[in-house]
This record gives structure tokens, C-alpha cells and sequence, in this order.
């Protein structure tokens, strides 16, 4: 053998004692444990959202436009379905609470399709603190048509011997038919001036008495 073949099997040796040993890969069971519990709770949390999201919930929204003082009607009505996450607020569809809206009166104009709220509906519509409700029963003749309704604006006139405009607008708060609907007496309630409740009040008991519809 000669000195250089042995010097390069020496090397050869090196090489291989001295070469660095292949890693070995550790598993980690805390971390992978961890990541799967963090996956599920991802997954609960966005599959909770969208069930959430796809609920639906039937409210009541206005079917038709509606003014301010107008007695809440059935036809006023209807369903519709909206995202539960949105019915803050707004009155989900119950026989039972129809029953409490019909009756009351709406507490300002609306348009077809607003849902309907809790402030929306009133028993009665409120009195300012310079006005007063004042009763009129009318006749044939002394109120416009049969049309007239609660939060039409009218004018109140007094006929007879002294004929004159003694409120120039009264907002009708309601109306009552004593009889037949066509021909006979209507007990109008309408608000008024307080400084106008002598006269008018004078005018009615004296049947002199007459409403006109403004704009």
C-alpha cells in the first residue's frame, strides 16, 4: 500500500466519523392538540354565525300608507320575514299582539312597507299642553263626507247667527258613528286651542257647528 492510497482511506475514515448525524423530528402532542381544539372552536363559532344569520322571523310591516291618527286597521297588516339578528325593536307576528294593535291609532304618516314598531302605535294621539279635546256631534251635513277620518286637518266653523271660523286647524283625534253609517250623527273628537274650547264647545251644544277639510 502506498503512502498516498493510505492517507486518502484516512481521510475517507474522517469523512465518515466526523459527519453530522441525520435531525430527528420530534412530535409535539400539546401543539397539535391545541390546534385542533382551536379548529373546532373556529368552526363552532362560523357555523353558530350562519345558523344565526339564516334564521328567519315573521314581523309586521305597514301593507298599506297610513297618516297620522288613523285608526289601525287589519288591512294595515302584513307579515313579512326578516334575519332574526334584525327584529330589535320591531313586533314579531303573534295572534295575541295583533289583538293589542287593532284599535289604537298610528302616531304619525307612513309609508307601505315600514315595519312596524312599538312607538309607532298609540292608544290616542297626545294632547300638547296648549291644546285640548273637544267633542262635536254632527248632523248630516256638518261634516264633510264619510270619508273624514282620525288625523284629517279641518277647519271649525260656527254657522247660525253668527257665522264665523272659529279655529282655522283641529286635527280630528276620532270619530264615532251614533247609528247608521251613511245618514246619521257623528261624535267627532278634535283637538283644538285651549283658547278656542269656550267658543267651539258654545257652537256645538247650539248644533252651529260645521267641520271643512284643509290641506
Amino acid at each position: 500500500m502506498t503512502p498516498t492510497s493510505f492517507l486518502l482511506r484516512r481521510s475517507a475514515n474522517r469523512e465518515v466519523v466526523g459527519a453530522l448525524p441525520t435531525p430527528v423530528r420530534r412530535r409535539r402532542p400539546l401543539l397539535i392538540a391545541a390546534a385542533l381544539v382551536l379548529g373546532a372552536l373556529v368552526w363552532l363559532v362560523v357555523s353558530t354565525g350562519l345558523d344565526r344569520a339564516s334564521e328567519r322571523v315573521q314581523v309586521w310591516s305597514l301593507a298599506t300608507p297610513v297618516v297620522r291618527g288613523q285608526v289601525v286597521d287589519r288591512v294595515h297588516l302584513a307579515p313579512v320575514e326578516i334575519a332574526a339578528p334584525e327584529t330589535t325593536g320591531v313586533l314579531v307576528v303573534t295572534n295575541a299582539r295583533l289583538g293589542e294593535l287593532l284599535g289604537g291609532v298610528w302616531a304619525a304618516d307612513l309609508p307601505a312597507g315600514t315595519l312596524v314598531s312599538h312607538g309607532l302605535i298609540l292608544e290616542r294621539l297626545e294632547v300638547a299642553a296648549d291644546e285640548a279635546l273637544v267633542g262635536l256631534a254632527l248632523s248630516p251635513g256638518r261634516w264633510p263626507s264619510p270619508a273624514l277620518r282620525a288625523g284629517d286637518v279641518v277647519m271649525v266653523v260656527r254657522t247660525g247667527d253668527q257665522p264665523g271660523v272659529l279655529v282655522e286647524r283641529a286635527t280630528v283625534d276620532g270619530i264615532a258613528v251614533l247609528g247608521d253609517a251613511v245618514s246619521a250623527t257623528r261624535l267627532v273628537t278634535v283637538t283644538v286651542p285651549r283658547g278656542s274650547v269656550s267658543e267651539v264647545a258654545a257652537a256645538a251644544a247650539a248644533g252651529n257647528v260645521t267641520l271643512v277639510v284643509v290641506s
